[in-house]
Formats: structure tokens, sequence, C-alpha cells
């Protein structure tokens, strides 16, 4: 469960598994982009960054707002390409829409999920699609 002292953490291990466990097949979930031997498709989720509020709430607790900037990765080769990447997009939008249950039982609520367009793009010669999304969550009762 996120906590006021885990917020940051809390939070990306409460959205690590859930996003992990409802992964595209064949997809990895990580921390941050891969710098020797990459494996795509994959989906870099780093640390949320959160803002915290400057005031308490009505009921004596804070309300935290984070974002966590997704971006999602796959070679132009081998049948992945920008169908891939939405396909990325995708699930990571149904996987936080449709599990809320999930993430209130960890004191969190999905707010909004702000894609990006597809972008190819060159990494130590070779050709990948990109594209990320910005999610935008808040935290309760902590």
């Amino acid at each position: 469960m996120v906590t006021a002292s885990t917020i940051r953490a809390g939070a990306f291990a409460a959205l690590y598994s859930l996003i992990n466990s409802n992964k595209v097949s064949g997809s990895t979930i990580l921390a941050s982009y891969p710098e020797s031997n990459p494996s795509f498709p994959c989906v870099i989720m780093p640390m949320p960054q959160a803002e915290v509020p400057d005031a308490l709430s009505l009921d004596g607790t804070r309300q935290y707002r984070f974002t966590v900037e997704f971006s999602v990765w796959a070679t132009a080769a081998q049948g992945q390409g920008q169908a891939k990447v939405a396909e990325l997009l995708d699930n990571l939008q149904n996987t936080l829409t449709t599990n809320t249950t999930t993430l209130n039982g960890h004191k969190i609520k999905f707010e909004s999920f702000d894609p990006s367009r597809v972008d190819k793009v060159e990494v130590n010669e070779q050709k990948l699609y990109t594209a990320g999304a910005i999610a935008t969550f808040t935290t309760y009762n902590i």
C-alpha cells in the first residue's frame, strides 16, 4: 500500500506489479532503457514524479498527485513496428482503466492517460519505433 513516506517507491511497486502481470505477451517491463542486450518490445516505466501537497485535507490526510512517463519500444523488424507500439499503449491504458479495484487497494486513483505519437528512431544502428504516455494518478487517505 502507498503511504506518505513511500509515495514514489510504493506507487512504483504497485503499478509495476499490476502492469507486469497484464503485459502484452512477449513484452518486457523495465524501469529504464536497456543499455546492453535490449529485448523488444518493451515498456519503460520509471519511478513516478510526485507532487507533495502543502496542506492537509479537511479529514487530516494528504492527497498526492503523481505522474508516470511511460515509453514503449518495438523494433522495425520482426513484424513489430508501429502496430506493436500501438498495442503496447492500448494495453497500458486498458490495464490502468480496468483495474481500479486493485489500484484502490493501494490507495491509488487513476486519473488520465495521455499518449504521444509514434516516432521512428535509430539506436545503436537498430531501427525502432517508440511512443510515450503520461499517466496521472492521485492518492487518497494517506
